[in-house]
């Protein structure tokens, strides 16, 4: 019943009394009476956390979750796919199925989260444009049982449209991944460029005015005090 209540609760369109209500759902429901939840699908989500400022956009599926937190900020575009439907493949219970975001991470529009490994977003991490795939278990042909391992991406970085990420990946901080690309292996170049199938190191990007700016909302400070 309670998931149900919730699943209704979400199709409402953002307000502070939704918030509260959402809130009043369960001692690990917290929704921050000025994040906006708009309509979007919420479906056996054990734990919910949205921190102030963080925004859900529409017609967003998340379902079969253990946890979702967006940190201050956080966004969520529109029309993804996030589910945690392979957990019960997970070794690790502390990451089965989650997502988290840390503060102004974002996930754009029309991208698929596989959850059941654990999804982790580092802080300004951005999973820009669209239809890329983050997949967290796979088959392994070789030992012919499931391959379930988290994948985090690293503090400001950037991956592009159509990109795939493979389980169990780490990116480090400060990188941009093409459109396109193919992530196989962790990517361990901090302030790099890579792009291809599989994705490799392209050039530096050392001293990248993107990783030098305080906040995102620094960045629209700037672009409105230059008219750009």
């Amino acid at each position: 019943m309670r998931h149900l209540l919730r699943l209704l609760l979400g199709l409402l369109p953002a307000s502070r009394l939704k918030n509260a209500l959402l809130s009043r759902t369960g001692r690990s429901w917290s929704v921050a009476p000025d994040a906006a939840v708009q309509p979007t699908v919420l479906w056996r989500i054990g734990s919910l956390r949205v921190a102030s400022g963080a925004r859900i956009g529409f017609g967003n599926t998340i379902r079969d979750m253990h946890v979702v937190e967006l940190d201050e900020r956080a966004l969520v575009g529109q029309f993804n796919w996030i589910s945690g439907a392979s957990a019960w493949l997970a070794p690790d219970l502390a990451t089965a199925a989650s997502l988290r975001l840390g503060r102004e991470a974002c996930i754009l529009s029309r991208h698929y989260l596989d959850c059941g490994g654990g999804v982790e977003f580092a802080p300004m991490a951005r999973l820009a444009g669209v239809r890329s795939t983050l997949m967290t278990h796979a088959w392994d042909a070789m030992e012919w049982e499931p391959n379930v391992a988290p994948i985090r991406l690293g503090e400001r970085d950037l991956v592009s449209s159509h990109t795939f990420v493979s389980p169990g990946v780490t990116v480090a901080d400060c990188v941009v991944v093409g459109a396109g690309s193919v992530i196989i292996k962790d990517l361990d170049q901090p302030e790099t460029l890579y792009a291809g199938s599989p994705a490799v190191a392209k050039r530096s990007l050392a001293g990248a005015r993107m990783f030098t700016l305080d906040s995102l909302e620094r960045r629209a400070h700037e672009r409105g005090a230059d008219g750009r």
